[in-house]
């Protein structure tokens, strides 16, 4: 083996800066001390030789992996952690009776405390209990002989064993990263919110500050419900920018539709509305003073004459009693506070984007099939 004891010592003190990487030192330089062991015992048989050979060539990955000669080339954990694994299970190929015997009792014992399905765990457990019988019987002779296929056995049930432990990792890694983009991307939200927050004219409910909470709320349902969420191998920067993308695409979209509602009172209200010197937003420009907050159709274009559609504010709209219709949902806060209440309804709203969308997607198109319907009845 190339690997020496200079490199080893370099190799662990490198460790010690990422505590989490000393583990798979040490899961490395135990590898080439049980395969130095086994390559001094003097293989004579030419198939396990070959099985040496490849080990060392995997060890010698598995410190290039964990030490990379050029300072730009990032670590990589995972394949050294595959590759050990790899290691380990052909060692076992290169065990005697007795070491075999006790590698089967650490793989029956693992295999009951691995996380797989009940079926796959049962199968395995009888399968390695009767080969194990047998082995330990064999034990008792003078020369203890071991039946053919256990030691291949005994490999594939800790591959098994090792596959699943990779996949738990990689599940658990890849939604900590997911959790991290959201958290530095909810710092980033709140930043920019405390920053229209101390402008001189403060924060306003126009197009950016809407669409601005119900991102940070869909990056907050993020970091919540992150666990739920599974990247598939091969495919990482894809789920890196699918997954925030939608989250704060979900919530912005979700806020303004809910803002929308609460502006003409249409499924959800808040009492008491707003009042004198608040922003409104315009749908189409940028926020204006006026006074109340009111929406209603701007004029169209007048003949032979441009629209001044896009300076001209909402103005009051006034309906007849008998068409104003009770929302699903009456909000009421203290006079002056209702800012906070937008605030956070609409946070909300992003925080729950995809159920949210569903749920007022099914509301409005059953109100306005109704309403079409009563239409039709009163022009009859």
């Amino acid at each position: 083996m190339d690997d020496n004891n200079q490199s080893d010592r370099f190799l662990q003190r490198r460790g010690v800066i990422n505590f989490s990487a000393q583990h798979v030192v040490a899961e490395y330089l135990d590898c080439c001390q049980k395969l130095a062991t086994m390559a001094d015992r003097g293989q004579s048989e030419p198939l396990k030789q070959r099985i040496i050979d490849q080990c060392a060539r995997k060890l010698a990955e598995v410190h290039e992996s964990l030490m990379p000669t050029k300072w730009w080339k990032f670590r990589k954990i995972f394949i050294a952690w595959r590759l050990i694994h790899r290691v380990s299970e052909d060692m076992l190929l290169l065990m005697d009776a007795e070491e075999l015997s006790a590698e089967g009792r650490k793989t029956l014992h693992d295999l009951k405390t691995a996380p797989l399905p009940d079926i796959v765990r049962l199968d395995w457990i009888s399968m390695i209990e009767e080969k194990q019988k047998k082995l330990d019987e064999s034990l008792k002779q003078a020369v203890p002989v071991m039946e053919k296929g256990t030691a291949q056995l005994y490999r594939t049930a800790a591959n098994v064993i090792n596959d699943n432990v990779d996949d738990r990792f990689w599940d658990i890694w890849s939604r900590r990263l997911l959790i991290l983009i959201y958290s530095i991307l909810l710092v980033l939200g709140i930043s920019f919110l405390l920053l229209q927050f101390a402008r001189p004219g403060g924060f306003s409910l126009a197009l950016g500050g809407v669409l601005l909470l119900g991102a940070m709320g869909g990056l907050a349902s993020g970091i919540l419900t992150g666990e739920q969420e599974f990247m598939a191998k091969g495919h990482f920067w894809i789920a890196v920018f699918s997954f925030p993308l939608v989250r704060t695409t979900q919530g912005a979209v979700a806020a303004l539709i809910v803002f929308w509602m609460i502006q003409c009172n249409y499924l959800i209200r808040i009492e008491p509305p707003l009042e004198r010197y608040n922003r409104a937003y315009l749908c189409m420009t940028s926020p204006v003073w006026h006074d109340p907050v009111f929406i209603r159709n701007l004029p169209g274009r007048v003949a032979g004459k441009a629209s001044h559609a896009r300076n001209t504010p909402f103005l009051p709209y006034s309906s007849p009693k008998s068409e104003k219709k009770e929302p699903l949902l009456d909000l009421k806060a203290p006079p002056g506070k209702q800012i906070y209440l937008y605030l956070l309804v609409l946070f909300f709203a992003g925080f729950t984007g995809d159920k949210l969308l569903k749920f007022m997607s099914d509301k409005v198109t059953t109100r306005l099939f109704s309403e079409a319907e009563k239409t039709k009845e009163s022009k009859k």
